[in-house]
């Protein structure tokens, strides 16, 4: 639902993070069944002093094809996923904490696409940016918003009725825990959980939290209906408004909160390059 969607990747299985954590936690015995029995008595306190510390490493989804699939968006296409309403977009800077202290965009290109993506190129699909702000649009994009559009544009393509698709875009002083932040990735869960900080929020950000909350229980316990007003099913392209922009310009009341613009405003980095890397037809 937030953040984007999974792509059509099959990453390299890596254990890095397992061997790590097995032998932060004393259990040092080869792969196999004595590491696994180790494991078995680690305590709770442990395993979360680990999982909490500063040198605990990420567990990401592994795809076997049973619970993770490799091709989520080829499975759409072809009518393999359930036929269920869902709702999918990004933060307006999903990238900008991603993007804290890299200076350097040829080094992030290498890094991070192996040679397959050039500095023109960038310069070319973000032209005036400086490198760290180039490196925040390509974090959003290739991670988030572009995937977003395409499991979209995939699932409307299918005949998935009732598919909405957002793009959250308000920016709240309390919320500006980095330069540059904005609307930054998981700044929305503050709103949709209420948990934003009650002795430096303003009326607004109030206001918008009980508007994000209506808007996710509306979804969840009808999502044939739009979770707002003037909130569109999605339609890719540029002959429809239905992309919606939720609280853009101080709007945060559940009357005005979706403003529907065309999909096309913001996919064009998607379109004109992402796309060729993110989609399976490609």
């Amino acid at each position: 639902m937030l953040s984007g969607a999974q792509p059509s990747l099959s990453p390299t299985p890596s254990f890095t993070a397992f061997n790590d954590f097995s032998t932060a936690v004393g259990c040092t015995q080869a792969p196999g069944p004595a590491r696994l029995a180790c494991l078995k008595q680690v305590s709770v306190l442990t395993i979360r002093k680990y999982t909490n510390g500063p040198t605990s490493l990420a567990f990401r989804p592994v795809v076997d094809n049973v619970t993770v699939f490799s091709d989520p968006l080829l499975r759409i296409r072809t009518g393999l996923t359930s036929r269920v309403p869902f709702m999918v977009g990004n933060t307006e800077n999903d990238g900008s904490l991603f993007a804290v202290g890299l200076t350097n965009l040829s080094a992030y290109l290498d890094a991070t696409f192996g040679g397959l993506v050039t500095v023109d190129e960038m310069h070319a699909l973000y032209p005036g940016l400086n490198e760290t702000l180039t490196i925040s649009e390509i974090v959003k994009d290739f991670e988030f918003l572009c995937p977003a559009e395409l499991w979209s544009g995939a699932a409307v393509g299918a005949g998935i009725p009732n598919v909405y698709r957002y793009t959250y875009g308000p920016v709240f002083a309390d919320l500006q825990k980095f330069p540059g932040a904005l609307a930054w990735h998981s700044s929305e869960l503050p709103e949709i959980f209420g948990t934003y900080n009650r002795s430096t929020a303003r009326a607004a950000e109030v206001t918008l939290s009980h508007t994000m909350q209506t808007l996710v229980a509306n979804f969840v316990k009808n999502p044939t209906e739009p979770p707002a007003p003037n909130w569109p099913k999605y339609v890719p392209g540029n002959t429809t408004r239905t992309l919606a922009k939720l609280a853009y310009n101080g709007n945060v009341l559940a009357s005005n909160v979706v403003q529907p613009a065309q999909s096309d405003s913001l996919d064009g980095p998607c379109e004109a390059f992402w796309d060729f890397f993110l989609d399976v037809r490609v």
